[in-house]
């Protein structure tokens, strides 16, 4: 429940900052990994509490295997998944 709070905490002031209170939100999924089950699922009801968010998966997209971190490609993956998930 800490990350939930936190994560919805950081968008909210992302829209205060910006004097935005309709800004729309991107939020990018985390890796699908057992240890990442519960940010996952906190990602998702934070987009689903939040109007204006959208939540972009990723799953799929190249990663770097030893480090869990997207390659170039995966992250060209990632920028054309956000501009799909932001167009609707």
């Amino acid at each position: 429940a800490a990350y939930q709070e936190q994560l919805i905490a950081l968008l909210e002031r992302v829209r205060l900052e910006a004097l935005a209170l309709r800004l729309p939100l991107v939020v990018v999924r985390i890796l699908d990994r057992p240890r990442y089950a519960g940010v996952r699922a906190a990602q998702a009801a934070v987009v689903r509490s939040l109007a204006g968010a959208v939540l972009i998966n990723i799953d799929g997209c190249e990663i770097d295997g030893e480090t869990d971190h997207l390659t170039a490609v995966g992250y060209a993956c990632a920028a054309r998944r956000i501009v799909v998930g932001v167009e609707g």
